[in-house]
């Protein structure tokens, strides 16, 4: 299936994914159920979560799934901000390229810094120099 449509029943090919018969096994469906909680970026998750309900809730109303809601929590991550507050864009030029992070000042540094940026759930900027 082409693009959000593809992308909305995911979750129950990883509970069943070598069943060539049907979408998902009664079963395996019952035993996994429902995702136990949904961990992303605001600007993803609000459309995906739309047609993946949609397409759950569809598959609930015929029998194919056990659960009406798939996603019974949701946690939302914040955005990482360009240094100049601004969301990095290419068309702005603040993109920052974890790539030459990493080759400046390791792996291990970039993915420290990244985990202590600030709260896990909101906007924060980045700041090399708070990297060095």
């Amino acid at each position: 299936m082409p693009q959000w449509a593809g992308s909305s029943w995911y979750w129950l090919r990883y509970m069943d994914p070598h069943n060539t018969k049907e979408l998902v096994s009664k079963e395996r469906e019952n035993y996994w159920k429902a995702v136990d909680i949904y961990i992303g970026g605001v600007e993803h998750v609000t459309r995906h979560m739309i047609y993946a309900r949609l397409w759950n809730m569809f598959l609930y109303d015929i029998g194919v799934v056990s659960v009406e809601e798939p996603f019974p929590r949701f946690q939302q991550i914040g955005l990482v901000l360009a240094e100049d507050g601004r969301k990095m864009s290419k068309r702005w030029g603040n993109v920052i390229n974890s790539t030459d992070i990493m080759n400046e000042h390791g792996a291990d540094t970039l993915r420290t810094y990244q985990m202590f940026m600030g709260p896990y759930d909101q906007a924060v900027a980045w700041n090399s120099n708070a990297l060095k």
